[in-house]
């Protein structure tokens, strides 16, 4: 359900049209959140069957659990988004419609309190280094490998580099493309 506010926009001239499919919930919108292991089987069926050229998906656990301040199902919803990460650049890899053509990016929504603000990881909102640090890896065909990029970025610069990898025109995004991780 969290990805769902992204499916429209407030531009008159779009507003309510051209809307993505999506498949979230237990049974749909709005009907509880399922299990991160239930998303990846969804993202998995999706990508074989429907081949869409642009997709988004939300792990929730380490969200959730670190919201719970369960450090221990924390660590475990990191290591088993990873693991789902690996399983689906694989997948991708493997199907003729996405092979090393195909670009896998990472991020997440918002950082964290630091440790000894407030609360710790287990709450965020506020405009602290912790709450503003978010991680983005990307990979593919048209970035480079094995490349860090020390240049600080916003989190509108995702959309926008996006836009630019699927030659969409962005005209009110305020984000800019991150093109020091591309390779020409």
């Amino acid at each position: 359900d969290k990805l769902e506010v992204l499916s429209d926009c407030v531009q008159p001239d779009w507003a309510g049209k051209f809307r993505p499919s999506s498949d979230c919930g237990v049974d749909g919108l709005g009907t509880g959140y399922r299990t991160d292991k239930v998303t990846l089987d969804r993202a998995q069926t999706i990508l074989s069957i429907n081949h869409p050229k642009l997709v988004l998906i939300n792990f929730k656990q380490p969200d959730a659990a670190g919201h719970a301040a369960d450090s221990l199902a924390y660590l475990k919803g990191i290591l088993d988004t990873d693991n789902y990460v690996d399983l689906l650049w694989k997948q991708l890899q493997s199907d003729t419609f996405y092979k090393n053509k195909t670009t896998m990016i990472v991020t997440n929504d918002h950082g964290r309190h630091t440790a000894g603000h407030l609360n710790g990881y287990v709450t965020h909102g506020d405009d602290c280094d912790g709450c503003k640090h978010i991680e983005f890896f990307a990979m593919g065909p048209d970035f480079k490998s094995n490349y860090i990029s020390t240049t600080t970025h916003d989190q509108v610069d995702i959309a926008a580099t996006v836009a630019k990898l699927m030659k969409i025109e962005m005209p009110f995004s305020n984000g800019k493309v991150i093109a020091d991780i591309f390779k020409n």
